[in-house]
């Protein structure tokens, strides 16, 4: 995880606090939450980072001896892993690397010659068919995996349609479960790529102001049917429908997040619903993503104070967002507490948006991951130098001493 900033002045001649307020808040407790334990791919439970370090449930830390991370270019994070949670893919020395999520042992390997061991952006399919990897640059190389063959399919050189030359944090990647390449940038810009006899061709591009995502690239989903891209931007909220057949958005709505890039994008694992967590006040709103429209909104835990003063500014959070998370069977939205509140972990009922449980009250956490299976649910201290590891069927949290800083490899 990459720390959060907040550039805020007081006037200590008005204020006696920060901007800082309490609402009404559930009992404080401690209490069991019964999860239900998902039957997934072995590993799916074990939390990783982009650092390749792995915590299991039982706080039993794994490594991985070789090979550097990938960039997610579906997620703007860094650590790649495949939708069931079960495998995690890593460069080293001209290889893709196909490692468990179990303990970090290699299972697979497919030769990329000629490739560099670092600076790569990557995307998974859904259906864990196919691996896109690209090296930005102002002409963007290309590749297109076949994870079931063991081999590169297609691969290709497009050139790149943002003036800085497409920096690995500018353009987005998508794979879909036909192998069809889906690369949206920042400025708006949108290019459609597809293999053609062993080359990796554009196909269409087009520009849309309405897909304009200040300083990164969107978030970005697919749809179960692969007909439309969900891109969600970290600076503003904006969410938005883009149509493949159609090449034009389709649908566009804003999410509520108090300042650029505090909010939290988790899709449910069938694509269906999308929530945004603003971990800037603790505000979570949930998107019906096949309706496209909201559907429900609350606050969870403390709330920031909404002050207006001349020598209050923007808050910029930087990095990745890993303030919310949706645990394995759905049914449970596990949230960081707003910021400066030192508000712990709240599990949140993903239908009502009531608190079921509340842990780690009186800590200032920066990032929440519920494991693959339901076993753990794993939060890294605001300094990224303390794991948390909570038992959500007991009750009971284990710390331990690790230098967590880096990116959950989240599938």
């Amino acid at each position: 995880m990459v720390k959060r900033w907040v550039g805020i002045a007081c006037l200590s001649l008005l204020l006696t606090t920060c901007g800082e307020r309490t609402s009404a808040l559930p009992p404080r407790q401690v209490k069991p939450l019964p999860v239900q334990h998902v039957e997934t791919a072995p590993g799916a439970g074990v939390a990783w980072f982009a650092s390749m370090m792995g915590v299991t449930p039982d706080g039993h830390v794994l490594s991985m001896a070789f090979g550097s991370s990938l960039f997610n270019g579906s997620s703007g994070s860094w650590g790649l892993r495949s939708a069931d949670g079960g495998h995690l893919f890593v460069l080293s020395s001209g290889r893709l690397l196909v490692a468990s999520a179990t303990d970090g042992h290699t299972v697979a390997t497919i030769d990329l010659p000629d490739w560099p061991p670092n600076g790569l952006s990557a995307a998974l399919s859904r259906n864990g068919r196919w691996l896109a990897l690209a090296q930005p640059g102002r002409t963007v190389r290309l590749a297109l995996i076949d994870l079931a063959r063991g081999q590169v399919e297609a691969a290709g050189w497009i050139a790149s349609a943002t003036p800085s030359g497409g920096a690995i944090s500018g353009i987005a990647l998508l794979v879909g479960s036909d192998g069809r390449l889906v690369m949206p940038a920042a400025d708006g810009h949108v290019a459609l790529v597809e293999a053609r006899g062993g080359q990796l061709q554009v196909v269409a591009r087009v520009v849309n102001a309405r897909l304009y995502c200040y300083g990164s690239p969107p978030a970005i989903h697919i749809s179960p049917d692969q007909g439309t891209v969900i891109g969600y931007c970290p600076f503003d909220g904006n969410v938005w429908w883009f149509n493949l057949a159609k090449l034009q958005v389709v649908a566009e709505l804003r999410t509520r997040i108090g300042n650029p890039f505090w909010g939290s994008p988790a899709f449910s694992a069938d694509n269906d619903s999308l929530y945004v967590y603003d971990n800037w006040d603790g505000f979570v709103t949930v998107l019906d993503v096949p309706r496209q429209k909201a559907v429900r909104s609350g606050s969870i835990g403390r709330q920031a104070a909404a002050v207006s003063l001349p020598l209050v500014h923007e808050a910029f959070a930087k990095g990745p967002n890993f303030s919310a998370s949706l645990s394995a069977d759905g049914q449970m939205l596990f949230v960081t507490g707003a910021h400066g509140g030192a508000g712990g972990v709240y599990a949140v009922d993903a239908q009502s948006l009531a608190v079921k449980t509340h842990w780690l009250d009186g800590r200032s956490i920066s990032g929440v991951w519920a494991g693959g299976d339901g076993a753990a649910v794993y939060a890294v201290d605001e300094q990224g130098k303390v794991l948390h590891v909570i038992d959500p069927n007991t009750g009971s949290t284990r710390k331990f001493q690790l230098d967590v800083s880096s990116d959950f490899a989240a599938p």
